[in-house]
């Protein structure tokens, strides 16, 4: 199910998830209840209000490697029902993760979720040697995050009233 993308240091992770495609993009957007669905997020702080779209910004706090990480992350690119891609910078690096909600029928979608992690310093071009082994933890991390929220979805398909 994960492949490497094919330029720069990146990799991919597929799932299917049985919900409709609309609801599993409402719940990905929803960045402020996001440690609801995903136990390794700590907090979310918004830095812009409404709705996610094109600019939103956000302060993500999870564990990473055992520690508490911070970033600042903003929507870069928006398709309303479709996919995101959120950027951040940190440590010399430009890193962006891209999330697609694919339709598979009428109660079914297939969430994707892409990371990029793109060197802009002469420091962090020199340490992109370690970012293999980085990369490995981050696909295993992706994928966790991305069970967690089928997981939730599914589960709150089947919950009693609904």
């Amino acid at each position: 199910m994960s492949q490497p993308q094919p330029e720069g240091a990146g990799c991919l992770i597929t799932l299917p998830i049985s919900v409709p495609a609309a609801e599993a993009f409402e719940a990905m957007c929803d960045f402020p209840n996001a440690p609801k669905r995903i136990p390794a997020i700590k907090r979310i702080e918004m830095l812009t209000d409404g709705p996610a779209r094109l600019g939103t910004r956000f302060r993500e706090t999870r564990t990473m490697f055992g520690r508490e990480a911070t970033e600042t992350m903003e929507v870069t690119r928006f398709e309303s029902g479709r996919m995101y891609e959120l950027t951040a910078k940190s440590c010399g690096c430009l890193y962006r993760s891209e999330i697609r909600v694919e339709p598979r029928g009428p109660q079914a979608c297939e969430l994707s979720m892409s990371f990029r992690a793109l060197p802009q310093t002469f420091f962090a071009k020199i340490m992109g040697f370690l970012m293999k082994g980085m990369l490995k933890a981050c696909q295993k991390m992706m994928k966790k995050d991305l069970e967690e929220m089928k997981r939730s979805l599914e589960a709150s398909r089947t919950a009693p009233g609904r």
